[in-house]
């Protein structure tokens, strides 16, 4: 049977999407062999992958992002809403204020609130035990690698790989320093096809790069520089995916967790328009499987002939 690997990519809040996929997947009964999952895409990965259950998924996604230990990882001071110019002068400073903390601190998010939050949704058990194979992909700061994840307690695995630099806590393992692989692998298709995925689905929550205004400072320029660098390298990465789901989130906040239904619809529309291809790759690898393997099976079956002749004789 042919083994069909899901790339779920990073993105914050935007990842909630991924349910939408997800369900999408479920209604066409396309099963997935294996999922793969950063920063985000580890967190719903990691859920989906141990209870593979899209309303299970959903009702207990609505019930972190609405919990006392979710709203004090504080996360909603990124946000941005229709505010009065008052508010979104309280807002920038609030946020300038955190910006300006996060240089003297590793991280911003205590270890212990953000795994008091990821508790009540992650299955306390090891990677090995999900009910779909799964894994994560974090980056380690020592060495510059993509660190892929596929054993040890699943908890841990994700927390690594949604480590997002100077706001939540970093891991160190084994001399390695791992934080979000969001920047080097946004949507893990290599983490896939190394779970020996016959095809891979990749879902990418960043939108093409657009034409911006000039930068005005030295840091919109650095921040410009790494937008265009982040999203040439996600392009290079999705290329080698056999379907690729983008759900029209441009217009969702990271921060912006109150969203869950516009994000669900989208990545659900996203998948269902995707599916007529999902089906055709499916046809085409199936077909090439099939005539790779009778074509072995012929040439097991002729050597075995000839063998016995030889004996014979």
């Amino acid at each position: 049977m042919l083994k069909i690997g899901l790339a779920l990519g990073g993105g914050s809040s935007k990842g909630l999407s991924h349910i939408g996929v997800l369900k999408a997947l479920e209604e066409e009964n396309i099963p997935i062999g294996c999922i793969s999952g950063t920063s985000m895409g580890a967190v719903i990965g990691a859920i989906y992958s141990s209870s593979p259950n899209v309303e299970r998924l959903e009702e207990m996604t609505r019930k972190f992002t609405s919990s006392r230990a979710f709203k004090n990882l504080g996360l909603s001071v990124f946000k941005r809403e229709e505010e009065s110019r008052l508010q979104q002068i309280v807002s920038m400073i609030k946020e300038k204020i955190l910006f300006a903390e996060a240089l003297f601190k590793s991280y911003l998010v205590k270890e212990e609130d953000l795994t008091e939050s990821l508790n009540q949704i992650i299955p306390d058990c090891m990677m090995e035990e999900t009910m779909i194979p799964f894994s994560t992909v974090s980056l380690d700061l020592i060495s510059g690698f993509d660190i892929i994840k596929k054993k040890g307690p699943l908890i841990d695995a994700v927390m690594t790989s949604m480590a997002v630099p100077g706001l939540f806590p970093y891991t160190e393992e084994n001399g390695l320093l791992l934080v979000d692989g969001g920047p080097t692998s946004s949507v893990p298709v290599h983490a896939a096809k190394e779970m020996d995925a016959d095809m891979v689905i990749a879902v990418s929550l960043r939108g093409k790069l657009e034409k911006t205004k000039k930068p005005k400072t030295g840091l919109e320029i650095h921040l410009r520089i790494d937008e265009i660098v982040v999203t040439r390298l996600l392009e290079m990465q999705t290329v080698k995916a056999d379907v690729i789901i983008r759900p029209d989130i441009e217009d969702v906040h990271w921060a912006d967790f109150g969203k869950i239904d516009y994000c669900i619809e989208k990545g659900y529309e996203a998948a269902k328009e995707a599916i007529p291809k999902v089906r055709k790759v499916i046809r085409e690898k199936s077909s090439i499987r099939n005539r790779m393997k009778n074509f072995f099976s012929k040439k097991r079956e002729h050597g075995a002939e000839i063998l016995f002749q030889k004996e014979k004789n």
